[in-house]
């Protein structure tokens, strides 16, 4: 056992408790003011040395966290993690937000700023009640939780014109109250500060849990945006990009359609009865982001009703089964477009597919029409959970972060060189007390 407060001048209140024979570590107390800027840098750099230090070779057990761009609620996946051996995922739980709260975050970016800044409290709140239930899961199992990593709920998202810049909400100091754990969150800021999309960042997760496949392989998930990692011919070679809209059309579509229905077409049932227009597939693929050539990131901003609307103007009324059949078309067109543009030696023959489209018949007959002969399957086959592959993949980026190991990469993101992502937060005493 190890404490990191042997050797802090001025910081007696900080410990860290590393118990090599439970494989366990806790920080108890708050840090104590310390003078002088040399002083605080000495601080944070012995902290995370030993911290890092310490769990190096461990088996180490994450909860990661995630709400994707369809704001439909949070995704929680505790992984362990040992040298050596394919991570385990161990258990998965979701809890739907309340439909005033979803109505809220997806129209966050028109909301006036104490609205934005209640709703931040109001995710985190949420973040730290899902942090709460899956420990308690998880000590029900036996297992022992050693760090949280928590994405957040996106807001906001750039949509590749003008200034790079993406706002996850969800206090993490709420969370890290909550758990009693660590917890790493806000991952994109420092992939865009280093010259990155901020977007995808599940590659580097991708990495971790499948990387032992035959390759090279592509996993694709199905939110609210369509994003593709490519994991190379061997080692960490890895490409990814967003791909387009998925979900977020139809969900769009499907509420203004029915504001008191479910919000989405429930398997894809009412796209499947109907047909697509090849003239209205032609104007939607004709949108100037299908060409950029990766990487390459998008959101709802981009891929709103607005740009539905835009192009349904253009023709006359069609039924709203058409319009869903062609939305699911659009996503097995722009997927096969870019996997076809790759380099025959990154051209997987296997596309394992995760997220909410899954469950969509009609985009995953859309998908596998477009990408035939090769293989389109769950990634449970692998073991991952579809539901849980997003917040497996945090949990997978809190350890990178944890062991200082990059969690972006130049053929992902477009970041200058690879980059460690995250920010922390850590559980105080109430009132900044000093431990027993």
């Amino acid at each position: 056992m190890f404490s990191l407060e042997d050797g802090f001048e001025g910081a007696a209140d900080v410990r860290f408790i590393f118990d090599d024979e439970n494989e366990e570590g806790r920080f108890l107390g708050t840090p104590l003011p310390v003078s002088g800027h040399p002083a605080i840098l000495s601080l944070l750099m012995k902290r995370f040395e030993a911290w890092n230090e310490g769990w190096k070779g461990k088996a180490l057990v994450v909860l990661g966290m995630m709400s994707g761009t369809s704001a439909d609620g949070v995704d929680g996946a505790v992984l362990r993690f040992e040298e050596g051996k394919a991570p385990e995922f161990l258990l998965g739980m979701s809890r739907a937000y309340p439909q005033e709260l979803r109505k809220a975050l997806l129209q966050a970016p028109e909301i006036p700023l104490p609205e934005l800044a209640s709703l931040h409290r109001r995710v985190g709140e949420i973040f730290g009640e899902m942090a709460e239930a899956c420990l308690a899961r998880a000590r029900e199992e036996g297992v022992r939780v050693g760090l949280v990593a928590s994405h957040g709920q996106t807001v906001f998202h750039h949509s590749g014109e003008g200034p790079r810049v993406s706002l996850q909400i969800g206090e993490a100091d709420l969370i890290a109250r909550r758990s009693g754990l660590p917890v790493v969150f806000d991952f994109r800021a420092a992939d865009i500060a280093a010259g990155g999309e901020g977007a995808p960042l599940v590659p580097a997760g991708d990495l971790d849990l499948f990387g032992r496949a035959e390759r090279p392989l592509a996993i694709l998930n199905l939110g609210g945006i369509a994003n593709l990692t490519l994991l190379g011919p061997s080692g960490d070679e890895c490409m990814a990009w967003d791909v387009g809209p998925a979900n977020c059309l139809s969900d769009a579509l499907c509420r203004r359609e029915e504001p008191h229905g479910p919000g989405y077409d429930r398997d894809g049932r009412l796209a499947l009865t109907g047909r697509v227009q090849p003239r209205l597939l032609e104007r939607l693929i004709g949108h100037p982001f299908f060409r950029r050539s990766p990487p390459k990131s998008t959101g709802r901003e981009s891929f709103g009703l607005r740009f539905l609307d835009e192009a349904l103007a253009l023709f006359p009324p069609f039924p709203v089964a058409d319009i869903l059949a062609t939305l699911a078309a659009l996503v097995g067109r722009s997927v096969a477009s870019d996997l076809d543009g790759l380099p025959e030696a990154w051209r997987p023959r296997r596309i394992l597919v995760a997220g909410g489209g899954l469950r969509n018949q009609a985009m995953m007959k859309a998908l596998r029409d477009s990408l035939a002969p090769r293989e389109v399957e769950s990634c449970e086959v692998l073991g991952i959970a579809p539901q849980f592959r997003e917040a497996a993949c945090f949990a997978a980026l809190g350890r990178r972060a944890l062991l200082n190991l990059p969690g972006s990469f130049p053929s992902t993101t477009g970041v200058e060189a690879p980059t460690v992502l995250g920010k922390w937060a850590f559980p105080g005493l109430p009132g900044g007390g000093k431990p027993e």
